[in-house]
């Protein structure tokens, strides 16, 4: 499995490196989250302009690479106890007629794990 860094820019300018498992090398690291036992999401995007593709990546505790979902535009990411996942988005919502709105509003998504 190929290794690849991630540099994450913190608080006041420090600067804080993660090397994980990864099938393909991540472009733009956007937010992480770790659950309670260790699981960590990682919310990246590659591309430029209207090409980006936003995707969320799920690592063992051990830094092994888990799972990749891809269509999830979003910045920011938090989880809870039950591995629930929670995004602020960049999807625009319509209406329920189908147009746009006067004025675009962030919008949540809420992401339930599968059980099966």
């Amino acid at each position: 499995m190929a290794k690849h860094v991630i540099v994450w820019t913190a608080l006041y300018g420090l600067l804080a490196s993660l090397i994980l498992g990864s099938p393909a090398r991540v472009a733009q690291a956007r937010d992480l989250a770790v659950e309670y036992s260790g699981y960590l999401s990682v919310l990246s995007s590659t591309g430029q302009g209207s090409s980006l593709v936003y995707r969320l990546d799920l690592y063992t505790p051990e830094g092994a690479w888990l799972a990749r979902t891809t269509g999830i535009n979003a910045d920011k990411l938090a989880v809870n106890y039950w591995r629930d996942l929670f995004t602020l988005n960049y999807q625009v919502l319509t209406l329920p007629n189908g147009t746009l709105p006067n004025r675009t509003e962030p919008s949540v998504s809420h992401w339930i794990p599968s059980t099966s």
